[in-house]
């Protein structure tokens, strides 16, 4: 296995590192790690740098790069917004792949706003096959309004909770300035649900496999399989793996799950690799 830093376009290079397996083969799909919001190319808690080396060590080319403005790829002149510029910079990137490393099937994986990003490209491209998504587009419905509200009001902790608010609204307003207080620099938009399932019944029509991990900072969610509830309108035939770890944090802090989830993601990548005639397949969490 070796790292590689190089750069891909022109004018205005996109920074990039190559993962290369000590065996490449041009003929498996070559995997994408996306940014997740303002994160570079590192990852959350180096998430994107294990997930490379574990797939590269699997025999895939990993490609984790920079998209334009954030960590080491400068920001390009231009009016788009960054939903449209961060899909034309990821067909750029494919074409690179394709053009310098006969590379013609990709996997997409991110975190958030990676994992739109991921939707969004998969729509658009016939060379993505697969989609790896922690904490994508979700949204809630009566089954989670019944777990959060009921289960709270039989939860002491969630009283309590309650009062401690309560009683910091009554205590002295800080005089601490502006400069002490952080704000949120990336804000994430949700399309409505029906769009998002319009989308993925494009997408499993076509075969391409999703993998979808939930964690418990996702708000939208706080059941097992309720992304399942929210589009029983989709057929998703098999194509579809989904997790839930309620214990988990969003940008997986937890040094298990720092080694379990590039596993599991790697497994997936490595099943649907095999599968050349799309067949269904799940994995079991």
């Amino acid at each position: 296995m070796r790292e590689i830093a190089t750069t891909i376009g022109k004018t205005t290079p996109l920074t990039a590192i190559i993962t290369l397996p000590t065996n490449f083969d041009a003929s498996k799909p070559a995997v994408l790690i996306l940014n997740s919001g303002l994160m570079h190319h590192i990852g959350s808690c180096r998430l994107s740098v294990k997930l490379a080396r574990q797939v590269a060590d699997a025999g895939f080319l990993a490609l984790r790069f920079d998209f334009s403005g954030i960590g080491d790829s400068p920001p390009r002149r231009g009016t788009r917004n960054f939903h449209d510029s961060s899909l034309e910079e990821l067909n750029e990137v494919m074409n690179h792949l394709q053009k310098e490393r006969g590379i013609s099937q990709f996997i997409s994986y991110g975190l958030c706003s990676g994992a739109d990003a991921s939707y969004e490209i998969a729509k658009r491209d016939s060379r993505i096959i697969g989609i790896a998504q922690i904490d994508a587009y979700a949204y809630t419905n009566k089954k989670w309004f019944i777990k959060r509200y009921l289960g709270n009001l039989l939860n002491p902790t969630a009283w309590l909770g309650l009062v401690e608010r309560l009683t910091s609204r009554l205590s002295p307003v800080s005089t601490l300035g502006e400069e002490f207080y952080q704000t949120e620099d990336y804000q994430r938009e949700h399309p409505s649900r029906d769009s998002v399932a319009a989308g993925l019944n494009s997408l499993v029509q076509r075969g391409v496999y999703i993998y979808n991990i939930f964690t418990g900072d996702t708000i939208e969610i706080n059941y097992e399989n309720q992304y399942r509830d929210i589009f029983s309108d989709v057929d998703f035939n098999g194509f579809l793996t989904l997790e839930y770890y309620e214990e988990l944090e969003h940008i997986i802090t937890s040094p298990e799950h720092q080694k379990l989830i590039p596993k599991k993601i790697c497994n997936w990548v490595q099943m649907i690799s095999a599968s050349s005639e799309k067949t269904p397949i799940e994995i079991s969490a």
